[in-house]
Parts: structure tokens; sequence; C-alpha cells
């Protein structure tokens, strides 16, 4: 199955938790997706979209914990699967807990829950 197969019949997707008190599925369908923060509104609660080929935060309470540029997100053909590295982000990310120090890459397996900054969670699932 090559890339594109992969990306007409994908089930990927990540779910964001507990934004806007529900949760927000994103389905995944590029090879490379940037996450970060957008600049939020005064009044404008929690919400997150994707926009081509980036995923945008706006989250009045903790946005300064997301960086523009926090992580991106990369499909391995070989691994079949998608990485993650952290872009140099202010407050790091957290994969299965643990930190992932900037400019490093690791697969993300199925259920992967990931923390960005101080309280923007997802999860991977395939």
């Amino acid at each position: 199955m090559g890339l594109l197969d992969f990306f007409r019949g994908t089930k990927a997707q990540l779910i964001f938790g507990r934004l806007i008190d529900t949760d927000v599925t994103i389905p995944l369908t590029e090879h490379e997706i940037i996450i970060g923060r957008e600049k939020g509104t005064s009044g404008i609660p929690r919400t997150i979209w994707k926009e081509g080929t980036r995923i945008k935060i706006i989250d009045t309470t903790i946005t300064r914990s997301v960086s523009r540029d926090h992580v991106k997100l990369t499909w391995d053909e070989r691994l079949k699967g998608y990485t993650i590295e952290d872009l140099g982000s202010k407050l790091g990310t957290f994969v299965k807990s643990k930190p992932l120090p900037a400019g490093t890459q690791v697969l993300l397996q199925n259920k992967d829950k990931v923390i960005l900054g101080q309280g923007i969670m997802f999860q991977i699932i395939y």
C-alpha cells in the first residue's frame, strides 16, 4: 500500500480531550501536520480546528502554554505510523508522560497520549 492509498483509506485521527466540554476529533489525511496555537480573541472559548496542514488551537486560559509551532507530525511509510517532533516549544511536549526533547522524533503508537505545554492533551488512534 502506497502513501496515497493510505491517505484515501486512513482511519488515523487525533482526539483532543476536554475542549469545549467535549472531545474534538480531527482525521489525519496529510503527510505532515504542524500543531500550534493561534492568536486568541477575548471571549472566544477553547477551540481547535484544522486548516490545510495545520491544526490550530485557541484557548484563552492556557494558550500561552502551546507554542505557535509546537509539534510536527509526519507520516513514516516504513514504520506505517506518524512520528512526532517537538519544534522547540517553550513549555515542552510529553509522550506517554515522558518529556520529548526538542528535535527528537518518536513513533506514535495506537492510543498514545500526548500533552502539549501545560494542558492540551490528544491521543492518536489508528
